[in-house]
């Protein structure tokens, strides 16, 4: 018989059959008057025993060692003749009335044990003895505990990662751990031979080498052999990881949340990721709160409640490009936290509004810049971890503030602070931003800056150009100064990180600063792992990032066209897929022929999916034009150059930075809101915010959200309006529609009812996309459908638009 087999009921009357043999043993009776006073007490209870605990019997009386004293025994249900204890392990307390007995090393788990006191175990000073008749009893240990905090740790190269297990296990002896697939298959059995005196088992993480991309759920069970039965611990928490070096796209950890007032919460977490474009910050409802950019691994959510709790979680998401759709990565752990109660905060609502309204006209008169208090993010004492001395890090937002209160930097000491957006980094010793009374503060701008001059000779720009700028300001005074300055001892670093396939010659990239409306460059290091670029500098001022683009020898683009065949050998820095060369179409020498995508089949015609160049204007020209004058170097040889083109020079569309033009990456909603409002000629925006969470009045489509919702082409409402999220093809057909009202279309469409998929049209939107189907602005796709969760990229949609200008009145 194995008593690791037996159930728990089996156990006990297996113990109380020995119980019984017990006590039927032959004793000798004492005619002494020394008793137990109640049954013994256990640690962690009778049936639930700590396996290092103690047992303690109290009698009524002082005593002391008896004759039989080391006969008092401890022993497995399953083996009646080991004795676990000895007289060394027996103690008599403190009190003179109870004996303590500790098993010599800690006992099984879930296993039932038998407590023995014989006759005449103790004595008193009287010469009495007890207990007069022997004492039997069974006590059942507790369980093992399982493993805790299962987590992880990414390294490798692509194709071949390492995942790194660590876990935490108290400091008992185990035999072993064994580790789990998502489908209970064994995957490895860890022996662990180690004397572990902290929490943390094994001593050394576990690893699995050269893993693929893939999802990976894995689990640990602690287990201990005993009498050749292995006795299993419930499992740990089961942990899924995803491994995606096509995205880059490991899963946040350490999700946390930290309230920093009564209206904003920081929330933080741990960056798994390689190459995302950013990270998205998610409500419990799955509504989009926030996005911060590539390496960022905080978001300070603002415009709260008071004392209410809010619940987010995480994911690194991957933008379009012309190979590969949008992408997000799998959701972090949620995590809860609650907002100051504005009752007991120092520094309330009220008064953060009112400093940040001050501190907005300081640097506006200082900049002579328009700046609202909803630019300004105000650090304040509590803000601050001091305890990360030199790398206190704040995520902002392209044309926003950092505000640094008076005695924010108290205590920190003088080391650096790190300012950053998802393309520009600032690291400004922390004496820089302290003010010398105990008044005012100091504020950091990071502004869009709009170039108008001209590049350096051979060079072109990668990314925005920003203005970098530090402000001193008062308590007192609606007025704030520039301090822009700073010693050699203590320089200010410059650094702008670049997407890799924007440029084509990494080792050429330099920062510049603009002195007397030239652009200058500065001494640099560049780093091609992290593709980032750092400078020194003892000045702010105006800065952006250039390249000398293979192939220019240092010239200018020159006259040379693209040509099937040859030609220029200048390869700008195209996207994946673009350039000189790429395509059948260019290699055959066709040129693009709106003939071929006839207009006479309304379901499926050859036009790319979904779209139909409109009206008799249109008049592509050819695709292999001088490329030295193109307005765009990602459209030469494109499908839509000719419309892209047509609606860049009448401002209607614009690059993503300087003559790039992004053709085949997914549009989204603000983009595709602002080509539409652009085409009917708004030019006015309408005063005030739109009413939405997530849009601010200086947004850049602000003007054109707010004149959408005035003419009643945006019906929504408050609440969140995803302007960064990709545009359904349902949401773009509806926008066009309500925008037809009271309009003439030369043209006409078809029967929105012919295609398949029709009843998946949002019910609500229905009239609105019928409308535009009907007016032939939109079409479907190949197969029948019109695909109305689908998505579109900014070149489908600036076919529309052009449509749109030729067939609309």
């Amino acid at each position: 018989m194995n008593i690791r087999h037996m159930s728990r009921r089996q156990k006990v009357v297996l113990a109380m059959m020995f119980l019984l043999l017990l006590i039927a043993l032959p004793t000798v009776a004492m005619a002494g008057t020394i008793s137990m006073s109640g049954s013994p007490k256990y640690d962690g209870g009778q049936n639930d025993m700590d396996v290092d605990g103690s047992i303690t019997v109290t009698f009524n009386g002082t005593i002391s060692k008896g004759a039989n004293f080391d006969q008092i025994s401890i022993k497995a249900a399953d083996d009646s003749t080991t004795n676990l204890i000895t007289s060394s392990n027996i103690h008599i307390d403190s009190s003179g009335k109870s004996i303590v007995i500790t098993p010599s090393k800690p006992l099984n788990y879930g296993t039932s044990y038998f407590l023995y006191i014989p006759a005449g175990a103790v004595t008193n000073s009287s010469g009495d003895t007890g207990p007069t008749t022997a004492y039997a009893a069974t006590f059942t240990t507790e369980d093992m505990p399982s493993p805790k905090n299962l987590t992880y740790k990414v390294s490798g190269s692509a194709g071949a990662r390492t995942l790194e297990w660590t876990w935490e296990y108290p400091p008992n002896t185990v035999t072993g751990f064994r580790i789990y697939d998502g489908k209970n298959k064994l995957i490895y059995d860890l022996k662990d031979s180690s004397s572990r005196t902290s929490t943390t088992a094994p001593l050394k993480p576990w690893r699995e080498t050269n893993l693929p991309n893939g999802k990976y759920t894995r689990y640990v069970v602690a287990y201990k052999t005993v009498n050749g039965v292995d006795n299993l611990s419930p499992a740990s928490q089961s942990v899924t990881v995803t491994i995606d070096d096509f995205s880059g796209l490991a899963t946040p950890t350490e999700f946390t949340g930290t309230a920093k007032s009564d209206t904003e919460i920081l929330w933080s977490w741990v960056d798994n990721s390689s190459d995302e474009t950013g990270f998205k910050i998610y409500d419990e409802d799955d509504h989009l709160v926030g996005r911060v950019g590539a390496n960022q691994t905080s978001f300070l959510e603002t415009n709260l409640e008071p004392d209410k709790e809010y619940t987010r979680y995480v994911r690194a998401f991957k933008a379009a490009d012309l190979e590969n759709s949008a992408m997000e990565g799998d959701k972090s752990e949620e995590a809860s936290e609650s907002t100051d109660d504005d009752s007991d905060s120092d520094y309330n609502s009220t008064n953060r509004t009112a400093s940040r309204s001050r501190i907005a006209d300081a640097i506006q008169n200082a900049l002579n810049v328009t700046v609202s208090p909803s630019d300004i993010a105000l650090v304040q004492y509590d803000d601050v971890d001091r305890e990360e001395e030199g790398n206190y890090k704040i995520s902002t937002d392209i044309n926003r503030f950092v505000a640094f209160d008076h005695d924010a930097l108290d205590g920190y000491g003088d080391g650096q602070v790190r300012i950053t957006t998802s393309e520009v980094l600032v690291k400004i010793p922390a004496e820089h931003l302290r003010v010398s009374d105990n008044t005012g503060g100091v504020a950091v701008g990071l502004q869009e800056y709009s170039d108008n001059t001209q590049p350096p000779s051979g060079k072109q720009r990668v990314g925005r150009a920003y203005r970098i700028s530090l402000v001193k300001y008062s308590d007192y005074s609606k007025s704030g100064y520039t301090d822009d300055d700073f010693s050699s001892d203590d320089p200010v670093y410059v650094s702008f990180y670049y997407d890799s396939w924007r440029v084509t010659n990494p080792e050429s990239l330099r920062i510049h600063k603009l002195n007397g409306g030239v652009w200058e460059p500065l001494e640099c290091s560049v780093n091609t792992l992290d593709h980032a670029v750092q400078t020194k500098v003892t000045e702010l001022g105006r800065f952006a990032l250039f390249e000398i683009p293979k192939g220019t020898m240092g010239s200018n683009l020159g006259s040379g066209s693209y040509l099937p065949g040859g030609g220029n050998t200048y390869t700008p820095g195209y996207p994946p897929g673009f350039g000189p060369g790429y395509g059948d179409a260019y290699n055959s020498g066709t040129a693009y022929n709106p003939a071929q995508y006839s207009a006479s089949t309304p379901l499926g015609s050859q036009y790319p999916p979904g779209y139909i160049p409109g009206g008799n204007s249109y008049s592509p020209v050819s695709p292999y034009a001088s490329a030295s004058q193109a307005l765009f170097v990602d459209t030469v040889n494109h499908w839509a150059r000719a419309q892209i083109e047509a609606l860049a020079s009448s401002g209607i569309v614009h690059g993503t930075s300087a003559r790039i033009f992004d053709p085949d990456k997914k549009i989204t909603r603000a983009e595709f809101l602002t080509m539409l409002m652009g085409a009917m000629g708004q030019r006015v925006t309408p005063p005030g915010a739109p009413p939405f969470d997530d849009v601010r009045a200086d947004d850049w489509f602000a003007g054109s959200l707010a004149q959408a919702m005035q003419k009643r082409i945006v019906t929504e409402r408050g609440g969140y309006f995803r302007p960064y999220d990709p545009i359904q093809r349902q949401e773009m057909a509806a926008w066009i529609g309500r925008s037809l009202t009271g309009k003439t279309i030369f043209k006409n469409g078809y029967d929105p009812a012919l295609f398949s998929d029709w009843s998946n049209v949002d019910s609500q939107l229905q009239d609105a996309v019928g409308q535009a189907v009907r007016s032939g602005l939109i079409n479907g796709r190949p197969d029948r459908t019109f695909d109305p969760w689908g998505s579109a990229t900014r070149a489908e949609a600036a076919t529309i638009i052009y449509s749109y200008l030729n067939l609309v009145r």
